[in-house]
C-alpha cells in the first residue's frame, strides 16, 4: 500500500480495534478514545515513511548506474 487513502483507511482500521479494545477492558473510553487517535496517527505516519522508503528503494533499484 503505497498510497496516502490507503494507508489511511489501515489506519483507521488500527483507531477502530485499539479504541474498542481498551475501552472494553478498562473501561474508560476517554482514554481509549485519546489512545486510538495517537495509535492512529503515528501508524499513519510510520506507514507513509515505509511507503516512501519503498518507492525510493524501488526507483534506485530500476534505474541502476553503470559501475564501469
Amino acid at each position: 500500500m503505497d498510497t496516502a487513502p490507503a494507508n489511511a483507511v489501515c489506519s483507521l482500521v488500527a483507531v477502530v480495534a485499539v479504541t474498542l479494545i481498551s475501552g472494553f477492558s478498562y473501561g474508560y473510553w476517554v482514554g481509549a478514545v485519546i489512545a486510538g487517535v495517537f495509535t492512529g496517527i503515528l501508524c499513519f505516519a510510520l506507514l507513509q515513511l515505509c511507503a516512501a522508503l519503498t518507492r525510493r528503494q524501488r526507483k534506485h533499484l530500476d534505474n541502476p548506474k553503470d559501475e564501469e
